[in-house]
């Protein structure tokens, strides 16, 4: 009974066997070969600008004719606000009558003048009554001159209403709209400015100031500026950059007012980073400890070099010992003016200064 079956699967698996090498003899043969594949996934991250430059008023006023929206692109020197001064207007309104005034006044004196002279050539005039006309037309030319010029002023200072683009490129944020009452604000620099002290305290005190953070570890740039965030600061700006490159930048190389450190070095390398940062006139000002002596034998000239005065230290009482934890009676800080522009060789290259302080004898560090 099982001999016809087995027959049967012994032909089917010969009829198998034959159509699969029918099927290999005509099958084409497919090389195999690494190659990429593409395999994209979803990302999420914040695209922020390197370089940052705030557009600040010169003058206090109301914001007005506000021509740009945030993320439209500018070139440098375009308007993008500005700032009215109604006093200014009646100031200018005043000097123009006293100039009209002073000019009515001199075609008087002029007249006066050649009246004399006509007088004295024919010798009915005296000597002293033309001496007396030249000297009156002298003065009240002089004094037209000095209205002139004191309106120029008034009108050069209502110009600076207008807010224009530092440089080209996009804006980032608008923080004021039409009406907004602004201050003429100070740009203050924290170099080093780790979690965001002393910069986010001076941003909360002046509120009318500018203040830049320069913090080169990203972690801590970027809890200063969720910080500033939080706290609504539109007047903080965070740079995650290191201090050398900074002060190369045109942007901000000798454009801020004052700066400051925190424990960040001794002082001959501060000087290196800041003073560059600082305008002329501008002032850095460093909180220093026990070894202050030192670091100003080691730092004797180096002011100099970079453009500053002699340092000058300042001594700050403070409440008594308490619960509050104050261990000094006085607290020193260095305060460094900026009185000539810092040579271009200034800062060195990033890392050079801390390994390498300047000093005033042997400065040829590269």
């Amino acid at each position: 009974m099982r001999e016809p079956h087995i027959r049967r699967a012994r032909g089917a698996s010969a009829f198998l066997a034959v159509l699969l090498l029918a099927a290999a003899a005509h099958a084409e043969e497919h090389p195999v070969a690494a190659r990429p594949i593409e395999d994209l996934k979803a990302v999420f991250g914040t695209v922020e600008s390197v370089k940052t430059a705030p557009a600040r008023a010169r003058i206090g006023g109301t914001l007005a004719d506000l021509a740009i929206v945030e993320g439209e692109r500018v070139e440098a020197g375009k308007k993008l606000a500005r700032v009215n001064d109604p006093k200014l207007a009646l100031q200018i309104a005043a000097l123009e009558a006293k100039v009209r005034s002073l000019e009515a006044q001199r075609d008087l004196a002029d007249t006066e003048l050649k009246r004399a002279r006509e007088l004295r050539a024919t010798g009915a005039g005296s000597q002293a009554r033309l001496d007396s006309a030249e000297t009156n037309l002298g003065v009240v030319q002089g004094q037209l001159a000095a209205a002139m010029a004191e309106r120029a002023v008034v009108v050069q200072q209502q110009s600076e209403g207008d807010v224009v683009a530092p440089v080209s490129g996009r804006v980032l944020k608008v923080k004021a709209i039409n009406g907004t009452v602004v201050m003429p604000g100070e740009t203050i620099v924290d170099v080093g400015s780790g979690a965001g002290l002393p910069g986010l305290g001076l941003a909360i005190l002046g509120s009318a100031c500018e203040v830049v953070l320069i913090e080169s570890h990203q972690r801590r740039a970027e809890f200063s500026r969720e910080a500033a965030a939080s706290l609504g600061l539109g007047n903080l700006t965070v740079l995650p950059r290191r201090a050398e490159e900074v002060g190369r930048d045109p942007v901000w190389r000798e454009h801020c007012r004052r700066a400051t450190a925190r424990r960040l070095a001794d002082l001959s390398i501060l000087l290196e980073y800041t003073l560059p940062l600082l305008a002329v006139g501008g002032r850095a000002i460093f909180a220093k400890g026990e070894k202050l002596e030192e670091e100003l034998a080691a730092a004797a000239g180096v002011a100099e070099m970079l453009g500053g005065a002699p340092p000058e230290v300042l001594a700050v009482p403070l409440p008594p010992p308490s619960a509050a934890g104050y261990g000094a009676e006085t607290r020193r800080f260095v305060v460094v003016t900026k009185v000539a522009p810092t040579p271009d060789t200034y800062p060195r290259r990033p890392g050079k200064p801390a390994k390498q302080p300047l000093r005033a004898r042997g400065a040829g560090h590269a």
